[in-house]
């Protein structure tokens, strides 16, 4: 961030971030702070929901064996949704042409990813409400069998009858995108007045009928400038949830665009924001043992039509599960040697120029994904 740029944020918090960033055993410290924060997430939200300890213990023991054990599938239900947000990293891979999977197709490729070790299962879409009985189904399937089952939603179709029948389904907990911290702007890029007012709704109502919720929001550079990031975070905390931030990619609706994605200075506010406020999270905080990007080697997700990639955020489909097992592509997918850096700084996508120029940039089709089945890197 120049000068000009952080005088914009009026905020006393600023200051402190600009006494500390020049010195190294600052920065060391923001570093320790952010892993005793992820330590304490990860260890409250294990003894809340003790029945998955095992199975994440026995994750954990195969990742110090060197091994790379499945933590998680995310499992696209369907690309329809009821809002056109400017960030939507799936919106150009949408295609009317394609069959979704049937629920046969989507459970076996759950049963395929808890045998792998995944004992946590992230339903989205698109909108994955706008898919209700089929998210009813697959909760009723993944909870049975022992795992958690989370939600991502931007919650616009979300009643009481539904929350009560998701978590009697199994639903653990769901997450709702939130733009802005000002309503206004954050139903302006839904494209959907009410949106934020519906998001506060399900808030309360979540905490009434004891489902956890969480928020999800893009750490964008605008967002950074006018103060708006961290006006999200009071908020999260005011509300009683979790925020998990993404850094700003170049996928889907963002492809290409270079400008927005984050330099040194603005990489390390944001993690200064997430030493100050333990409320906050990246999703390297879910890495096994260290904060790590966790794509290929802990996390895939299966879009609907089959496609199977490393991160939602990285749309380079190794494999569809109709054709082959999960566990052949997970093995194709750590043959590219990106996948097996030090993961530690953050997400690949959005902090790795070299991966964002090799696999998300060259090779990539019209519709901005980059399909790419054959073996090896």
């Amino acid at each position: 961030m120049s000068a000009t740029e952080t005088t914009r944020i009026a905020d006393p918090e600023l200051e402190a971030f600009r006494a500390l960033y020049a010195d190294p055993r600052q920065r060391r410290a923001i570093l320790r702070k952010i892993n005793s924060n992820r330590l304490s997430q990860g260890l409250g939200i294990l003894f809340k929901n003790r029945f998955v300890i095992p199975k994440a213990v026995r994750c954990l023991l195969r990742s110090m064996a060197g091994e790379f054990p499945l933590r998680s599938l995310e499992v696209a239900v369907g690309y329809e949704c009821n809002f056109q947000c400017d960030q939507c990293s799936c919106a150009l891979n949408h295609d009317r042409q394609r069959q979704r999977l049937t629920m046969d197709q989507f459970k076996s490729a759950i049963d395929q990813a808890m045998a792998m070790g995944a004992f946590q299962f992230n339903l989205n879409g698109g909108e994955p409400l706008l898919y209700y009985s089929d998210v009813l189904e697959l909760c009723e399937y993944i909870s049975s069998r022992g795992c958690y089952v989370h939600m991502a939603t931007n919650g616009f179709l979300m009643t009481r009858e539904k929350m009560l029948a998701l978590k009697a389904a199994g639903l653990r907990s769901f997450e709702m995108g939130l733009d802005s911290s000002q309503e206004a702007q954050h139903d302006a890029n839904r494209g959907m007045i009410g949106s934020f007012k519906k998001i506060m709704e399900n808030t309360r109502m979540g905490a009434e009928l004891g489902l956890r919720v969480a928020y999800n929001t893009v750490g964008s550079k605008d967002k950074i400038y006018n103060g708006d990031l961290l006006n999200t975070v009071r908020l999260a905390r005011e509300m009683g949830v979790l925020l998990m931030i993404t850094p700003p990619c170049v996928t889907g609706r963002w492809a290409g665009k270079f400008d927005v994605l984050l330099n040194e200075e603005e990489k390390w506010y944001l993690r200064w924001i997430l030493a100050r406020h333990p409320w906050a999270r990246l999703d390297n905080y879910n890495g096994l043992r260290k904060l790590s990007c966790p794509a290929a080697r802990e996390k895939m997700a299966v879009n609907p039509y089959g496609d199977v990639v490393s991160c939602p955020l990285i749309q380079i489909a190794y494999g569809n599960v109709v054709q082959e097992p999960l566990a052949d592509i997970q093995a194709r997918m750590l043959q590219d040697p990106f996948y097996l850096k030090d993961l530690s700084d953050g997400c690949l996508p959005s902090h790795d120029l070299n991966f964002i120029q090799e696999r998300l940039v060259e090779g990539r089709d019209q519709h901005g994904m980059f399909r790419k089945t054959e073996k090896g890197a």
